[in-house]
């Protein structure tokens, strides 16, 4: 039995037919079970000492290399993130797509390689070959940069009353992001 997914084993069942009373088998690996890619030969003899050779390979089905794509940084100016997920395979297969997050938020496209998010978290791209059901999957990372800008206040120490009716304000604004707009 030739392994369904990548990264699994395959097995081999040994029955004969004909010849005479009990048989011996020998052979380059005695397992039959949990084979890796390879060729496995074995030889069956007879209570007569007539021989049979057969000799099975093992393959592997090609690997489902999915990238969930780079971090991604949401923020004021940006409070949405497109992630950019990819899929590939030596097969010609169709794909099914799954985007998951545990503390995230997506919030549209969560069956295709570019859902829209606006939570940081992990998110994970589950990818599923529709012929055999395997999957492979990818996390990225989210980040948030949400500080607000320091703002502080200062007059020339004067107070306001009926001798000194105007003073001047000194601002100083620490913008984390973008650029700082004064009303």
């Amino acid at each position: 039995t030739q392994p369904t997914c990548f990264g699994q084993t395959g097995s081999v069942e040994l029955s004969t037919i004909g010849g005479t009373g009990t048989y011996t088998y020998n052979s380059n690996n005695p397992a039959a079970t949990g084979l890796s890619v390879g060729s496995y030969t074995y030889k069956v003899v007879d209570a007569n000492g007539c021989e049979s050779v057969a000799t099975v390979t093992i393959t592997q089905p090609s690997q489902i290399l999915v990238e969930a794509g780079s971090n991604k940084l949401i923020s004021c100016n940006n409070p949405t993130a497109i992630l950019n997920g990819s899929a590939s395979s030596s097969d010609q297969v169709n794909f099914t797509y799954l985007w998951t997050t545990s503390n995230g938020m997506i919030d549209s496209g969560v069956n295709t390689v570019n859902p829209v998010v606006s939570k940081p978290g992990a998110y994970m791209l589950t990818v599923t070959n529709v012929l055999n059901n395997c999957s492979s999957s990818d996390v990225v990372t989210v980040q948030e940069n949400k500080l607000k800008p320091v703002f502080t206040m200062s007059s020339n120490g004067l107070l306001l009353n009926c001798i000194n009716t105007s003073l001047q304000l000194k601002t100083n604004v620490s913008a984390v992001q973008g650029t700082a707009s004064y009303v």
